[in-house]
């Protein structure tokens, strides 16, 4: 019974609620309708930021779900929006975009939880669910400050609170962590749990196993590890900053790429007391970078031994504007050459035995 009641509950507080699903490509928005409406919301949606904006301004809603990327006005001016209308609907950020400089504009500006696209179902109705249980538990929580004595302290400590919160979920969106590492004892002084799991331990373990230098740059990969330690060493003997990509191993044995940065904290004496720094997995980026590295030389390797070559021609103003080195090669030119000679359609044909000449013409304007 216990259970019946509760999802009862559930179905009256979503028929309940007024979603508006801001996007600016149709089948994302026709999707999500359809999914929302299944759960017995009521739903509205935009199609792009600037129809977004005004039945924003003409409607209430009680959650927007938004998409950041949109041609006509994008989700961080639709947010400025809200904020400067005083619209006070939670906000859930849907997008493709997860750079941890967006996530984190994202929620500095508003947006209560960031879904990243693509997503399943089950993410989506789980992350508006949050987003409700947070609006209530501060809802509380501000009716607890109104009534205490102490009203300054509490509302500043409710501000931190949820700014550290806004923190740790970007930094889990983004994969970054932060650390501070003591120069003198040689130790951590802290790290955050992305850190930490970035690395495949608990913040518990990481700073209970990686007591010293030494202990901590074994991880490094052994092939990155006398790099890194010059650019590091060079760094704090001479009291700068640094900026690394390595690849490392984790506690669990997986072979990772980091991008980190650090910077030393000086005392008033201009003594080095300890380091601070961000740590971020690129090791997604890093693979499909090497991937398409690996396909792109495959590929000129496949036109070098089938002697032909690819070019790109601008239809509209008649001439080419990209050509593989292969392609020029077998015009007996380079790269500018080619691109400097095929200005025009006429310069082509000038290269054409007589013979084919006119079929070549007939196939190239076959278009019109």
């Amino acid at each position: 019974m216990n259970a019946e009641l509760a999802e009862l509950q559930a179905l009256q507080l979503a028929s309940n609620t007024r979603l508006l699903v801001i996007d600016d490509e149709p089948l994302i928005l026709s999707s999500l309708e359809a999914l929302l409406k299944h759960k017995h919301y009521q739903v509205d949606t935009a199609l792009g930021g600037k129809l977004a904006c005004e039945k924003l301004e003409q409607n209430h809603y009680d959650l927007v779900l938004l998409d950041l990327n949109m041609a006509d006005v994008d989700g961080f001016a639709v947010m400025a929006f809200m904020a400067d209308q005083g619209i006070d609907a939670a906000i859930v950020v849907v997008s493709g975009e997860s750079t941890f400089d967006a996530v984190r504009k994202a929620l500095r500006m508003g947006a209560s939880d960031y879904v990243k696209k693509p997503y399943s179902p089950e993410e989506l109705f789980a992350t508006i669910d949050s987003t409700f249980h947070k609006i209530n538990l501060r809802v509380d929580a501000l009716s607890a400050i109104a009534t205490d004595s102490s009203e300054g302290v509490s509302a500043r400590e409710e501000r931190l609170i949820k700014s550290n919160v806004l923190f740790s979920k970007a930094e889990q969106i983004g994969k970054l962590g932060h650390w501070e590492w003591d120069e003198i004892e040689g130790e951590y002084i802290s790290c955050s749990e992305q850190y930490a799991k970035i690395l495949d331990m608990t913040v518990v373990q990481l700073m209970a196993e990686v007591k010293n230098d030494d202990e901590d740059r074994v991880l490094v990969c052994e092939n990155d590890r006398e790099r890194y330690n010059q650019v590091v060493d060079s760094a704090v003997e001479s009291k700068q900053g640094w900026d690394i990509k390595y690849s490392s191993y984790t506690k669990a044995g997986r072979r990772i790429y980091l991008h980190e940065i650090g910077r030393p904290v000086l005392d008033e004496h201009r003594v080095l007391v300890k380091t601070i720094g961000t740590i971020q997995d690129i090791t997604e980026i890093s693979r499909l970078e090497e991937d398409l590295k690996q396909r792109d030389a495959l590929f000129h390797q496949a036109e070098a031994m089938g002697n032909m070559g690819h070019f790109s021609w601008d239809l509209a103003k008649d001439k080419i504007i990209a050509c593989s080195d292969q392609f020029a090669r077998i015009y007996d030119m380079d790269v500018p050459e080619a691109i400097n000679y095929f200005i025009c359609t006429d310069a082509v044909i000038d290269l054409i035995h007589p013979d084919d000449k006119e079929s070549f013409r007939q196939s190239a304007y076959s278009y019109n």
